[in-house]
């Protein structure tokens, strides 16, 4: 008796269109919980940081409505998508700048906590390429004012090839895990 192998074929144009909206809209749905104020923004997000789950919300989100979508759309949903969604909800949840403990992911988070550290550390790090100068940043810190999208460039691309570098290294964590998680069990 012959065992038939079949492969699945992956289209991965589709998966990384879709890891990039999934992070526009996470990051975005996370932009207006933060804005609703400091209670509600840190402890319902939907990244690392949510009280009530204590885990990557999202990684739980993306997998559940692809499963409720299979019986709206009567598709067929395979394991090897599920676990996908999973590892881009992971991936997403790890790089979405929340308001507490990943508060450096914002720009005008790590660019503050340079300003605001002590004499020493502050001449130091507000040498770095990406650090915003202080004139441009005491308008976050009171009642606002208008912004210096020139001088915030360097922290804002900081900021993207930092949550675009976590995507890239924690998604070679599938690529490793892709056997065992899906072929071997």
């Amino acid at each position: 008796m012959s065992k038939e192998v079949v492969e699945e074929k992956i289209n991965w144009p589709l998966w990384i269109a879709l890891a990039i909206v999934v992070n526009a809209l996470a990051n975005i749905a996370q932009g207006v919980l933060g804005m609703q104020g400091g209670y509600f923004g840190c402890i319902y997000s939907i990244g690392t940081i949510s009280i009530p789950f204590s885990l990557p919300v999202l990684a739980l989100m993306l997998p559940m409505f692809a499963y409720m979508a299979k019986f709206v759309g009567k598709s067929k949903l395979s394991i090897s998508t599920l676990a996908t969604l999973y590892v881009i909800g992971l991936i997403s949840s790890l790089s979405i700048g929340n308001f507490n403990g990943t508060y450096y992911s914002w720009p005008v988070g790590s660019v503050s906590r340079v300003w605001r550290s002590v004499p020493e550390l502050r001449d130091a790090l507000s040498k770095l390429w990406w650090v915003v100068p202080e004139s441009a940043v005491l308008p976050t810190w009171g009642p606002g004012g208008p912004v210096d999208w020139a001088a915030w460039l360097p922290a804002i691309i900081y900021t993207i090839l930092l949550h675009f570098i976590v995507f890239l290294l924690v998604s070679a964590q599938m690529i490793f895990l892709r056997r065992r998680w899906i072929e071997i069990e």
